[in-house]
């Protein structure tokens, strides 16, 4: 919907697989993720370094009314109709089978003898009923008058994992809680981390995070006071 085929082209990326040219075959992220690996073996065989960029929607809304679970996941809170309650079900049946299928992917990747970095990051937070009243059933604060409920609507987690050959390359255990930023620091983040210095405008965003770490329509975050 925003002519992605030719604009990621223009990004630089080597190659470009989309459901027309190649994904009509992969149904979930068990079959999605194999793809990861298989191009890095492919790098890996010419001695090249392999970065790749995968965009996973299993798990993207909107979700089923419907008793479509394998489990009950979600205690059932009084007064919460049937509906209600297989939306926010049926929405963390999907996090536990991507759960699953990111295990395979970094049990892989853990025993790997090459240094390999992972990235994970969610570019929104689930529509979880009419009106947010999936999270408004279960006390979440969405009030965006407040930070907190700022925060509730639009914080997501991410993570930086590495492998022990990542780890004794970059002498970086890669532990702690990471930093709250905005989403287009991800990657100057990314390396500083691994002790890049990257060209001009990563080095222009790692001086403008110094000053704003979080640029939002309704919130700014600069030097260290919520405005």
């Amino acid at each position: 919907f925003y002519n992605r085929r030719n604009i990621n082209n223009y990004l630089g990326f080597s190659n470009f697989y989309y459901i027309e040219n190649y994904f009509e075959r992969i149904v979930d992220d068990h079959t999605l993720f194999p793809e990861i690996i298989k191009g890095y073996e492919e790098n890996k065989k010419r001695n090249q370094p392999y970065f790749n960029f995968t965009v996973t929607y299993q798990n993207h809304g909107p979700y089923s009314e419907g008793n479509a679970a394998d489990a009950q996941y979600l205690v059932r809170k009084d007064g919460v109709g049937d509906a209600q309650y297989h939306l926010l079900n049926n929405y963390l049946n999907g996090v536990y089978k991507t759960d699953q299928a990111l295990k395979e992917l970094f049990d892989y990747f853990r025993n790997e003898s090459e240094p390999v970095i992972i990235v994970l990051f969610g570019d929104h937070n689930p529509l979880l009923g009419d009106g947010n009243s999936g999270y408004l059933q279960q006390g979440i604060d969405l009030d965006m008058g407040t930070v907190q409920g700022f925060k509730n609507y639009y914080e997501t987690p991410y993570l930086f994992w590495g492998n022990d050959a990542a780890k004794s390359v970059l002498d970086n255990e890669l532990l702690g809680q990471g930093e709250t930023f905005g989403p287009s620091y991800l990657m100057p983040k990314l390396f500083e981390t691994i002790g890049w210095e990257g060209n001009e405008y990563m080095q222009y965003l790692s001086d403008v995070y110094q000053v704003m770490p979080v640029m939002n329509a309704a919130y700014y975050n600069i030097n260290g006071e919520w405005v």
